[in-house]
């Protein structure tokens, strides 16, 4: 799993404060808005070859998704917005969040199924990251 967490892409935009790296997630920040297909399904996030050939959305083995990982490292008191396509409401209060995390891929599959030519991002993903951005 961990080979194939480096392996992934991660595209991070860093703030404009230089002194204070944008990992780890601070614990004593106030709104974390997490958002995408990807952010709260296990299932996309482990891809085919899973439980199936193919693999599947959703629940399909034990594990974390980001969106738990995200709540377990911070504090208490942080608020943890998650949408799995943002709201106009949510993105107009887009100043208020410490940090924005958007989750988004493919869907599960395996071979010529989910080829995807356009080398584009299903599911409305572009979209989400541009917004959120």
């Amino acid at each position: 799993a961990r080979e194939a967490v480096r392996k992934s892409l991660v595209l991070l935009k860093n703030g404009t404060k230089i002194d204070k790296p944008f990992m780890p997630l601070d614990r004593m920040a106030e709104r974390i808005l997490v958002v995408g297909t990807h952010a709260h399904d296990l299932g996309n996030q482990c891809g085919g070859w899973t439980k199936t050939k193919s693999g599947q959305s959703g629940g399909i083995t034990i594990g974390t998704t980001l969106l738990d990982a995200i709540k377990a490292a911070v504090g208490d008191k942080t608020e943890v917005i998650y949408e799995k396509t943002p709201s106009n409401e949510t993105l107009a209060s887009g100043e208020g969040f410490s940090y924005a995390i958007v989750a988004v891929g493919e869907p599960p599959y395996a071979e010529m199924k989910g080829d995807n030519s356009e080398l584009t991002i299903p599911f409305n993903g572009s979209d989400i990251v541009t917004a959120v951005a």
